[in-house]
């Protein structure tokens, strides 16, 4: 629930914050999302060995929240630009008439771009396990490593000029190729290679950039298209993980191999809704 509601009001806020660069600010909102990622491990390790119970890491957390909360209830925000009735109106015309097969797409691309990480992270203890890796947590900040960098470098290629959709499309299909990797090739090794493609190329914001992309599609709702793409998101975050359960039920030990193939089809789904959004911006 904190996670939804984080999203549908942080993204729009800082497009409105950065209306020029609005990519490469809902990255670095992932950026920081993945230093979390990299550092939860190592706090709840860290604890361990100087014999402090994990669920203060947690707490400290929350004292976190409290303070930013309070920082974000007195600070003052940028001023927003005041829109006439007329314009207003006139926007949300334009709004009507631009709602297409690209923004369905679009909307669909808020439960693929979820769920391509979802099922790595859910699933590479018990494939590194069988794989024979003795401390697979090791995955996990080797994945954190990549995103991290990710964002990094898609914040300077958008810079340059790059498209938000072109990394929409073939970033997945990178990530499908490394999946393909680990399910062909039965070695440790692969796993470290497949996880941090993965979390380059999967775990990088490629749900931010959607949600940019949504964002810039309708301006003057941003927060209210976000939200669709946030509600198939929501829906990949107990959807796909009861697909990978089901998964699980049937095969067994063999489940984390067959949930990779699952990964695969899901990412070849996002690159084919994405080539949809590029085509139907074309044509409009």
């Amino acid at each position: 629930m904190s996670n939804s509601f984080l999203n549908a009001s942080n993204f729009p806020t800082l497009m409105e914050i950065f209306p020029q660069s609005s990519s490469a600010a809902a990255l670095m909102s992932k950026f920081a999302i993945n230093l979390g990622q990299f550092f939860l491990p190592v706090a709840i390790l860290l604890g361990g060995f100087v014999g402090v119970p994990f669920r203060v890491v947690f707490m400290s957390t929350g004292i976190v929240y409290l303070v930013l909360a309070t920082l974000l209830a007195f600070l003052p925000y940028p001023k927003q630009v005041q829109k006439t009735a007329n314009n207003e109106k006139n926007s949300n015309n334009s709004v009507q008439k631009s709602f297409s097969l690209g923004t369905i797409c679009l909307v669909f691309m808020g439960f693929t771009t979820t769920a391509a990480f979802l099922l790595w992270i859910n699933t590479y203890q018990e494939l590194a396990k069988s794989y024979g890796i003795a401390q697979p947590s090791t995955l996990q900040s080797v994945y954190a490593i990549g995103a991290s960098i990710a964002v990094l470098f898609n914040s300077f290629i958008l810079k340059k000029g790059i498209k938000e959709l072109d990394i929409l499309i073939y970033y997945p299909l990178i990530s499908a190729a490394s999946l393909l990797l680990a399910y062909a090739i039965n070695a440790p090794w692969i796993l470290y290679v497949t996880s941090l493609c993965v979390g380059f190329f999967a775990a990088n914001g490629l749900y931010q950039l959607t949600s940019a992309v949504l964002g810039n599609l309708y301006p003057t709702m941003k927060a209210t298209t976000q939200s669709w793409a946030g509600l198939f998101s929501a829906f990949a975050q107990f959807g796909i993980i009861s697909m990978a359960a089901w998964i699980t039920a049937i095969a067994g030990n063999a489940a984390p191999k067959y949930i990779l193939l699952l990964n695969v089809a899901n990412m070849v789904l996002s690159t084919a809704l994405a080539l949809l959004v590029k085509r139907d911006s074309k044509n409009h």
